[in-house]
């Protein structure tokens, strides 16, 4: 569920921190090519963040990514975030793009930085059920549950009572209106779910 970075040569040093070029980056690799990413050593996860003038950052969307500069011009020169209208009327009109997609894949003369700062963009739920609390199970579960025989599930739930029974390594997320129920370790899918409502015209449940 990561980006990952290849780190090049060591361009430098600075308050004790080592500074290398990056020879690429890959947002997302399926899981065999991250397991071979890891195995390597030469990969750092991408912790999504980054540092740039303005000026680079444009000026490498208007040769990537046109269409979306382009229309950030306009949102510009409509007033941009002091025009609240016209954002709302041009800004749905941009691609829905990460910036790991729309540019960092693609651009040159990037630097990374390592650090282990116990960091995690808690993306998924997998993620979630990591950092939270668990019973003996091993389940992460609300008190107004019950669990029988099973194993490694994560339970969010906040008005009705679930029962759980036989089942491992689950998500069972409880909306007001929604029931999400899904593969702990395919939780980072769920964005294909929500890909596949706006597709059906089923957007008023996302």
């Amino acid at each position: 569920g990561y980006g990952y970075v290849r780190r090049g040569a060591l361009a430098g040093r600075a308050q004790g921190l080592g500074i290398y070029e990056v020879e690429r980056s890959t947002e997302k690799p399926a899981l065999p090519l991250a397991r071979r990413y890891l195995a390597s050593g030469r990969y750092l996860w991408n912790g999504g963040m980054f540092i740039w003038r303005v000026s680079t950052f444009l000026s490498n969307l208007e040769k990537y990514q046109p269409r979306m500069a382009n229309g950030l011009e306009k949102i510009a020169r409509a007033g941009g975030a002091g025009s609240p209208r016209a954002l709302r009327r041009l800004y749905p009109r941009l691609e829905n793009i990460s910036v790991d997609y729309a540019l960092m894949e693609k651009i040159a003369g990037v630097f990374v930085v390592p650090a282990d700062i116990g960091w995690s963009d808690v993306g998924s739920w997998a993620v979630a059920y990591d950092l939270l609390p668990k019973d003996a199970q091993r389940n992460v579960r609300p008190p107004n549950s019950l669990v029988v025989g099973g194993v490694g599930n994560l339970i969010v739930s906040h008005r009705k009572f679930v029962a759980a029974v036989g089942v491992q390594d689950l998500v069972i997320i409880e909306t007001d209106d929604t029931l999400l129920v899904g593969s702990r370790e395919r939780s980072q899918d769920v964005g294909k779910a929500v890909q596949e409502l706006k597709k059906r015209g089923w957007s008023k449940l996302l």
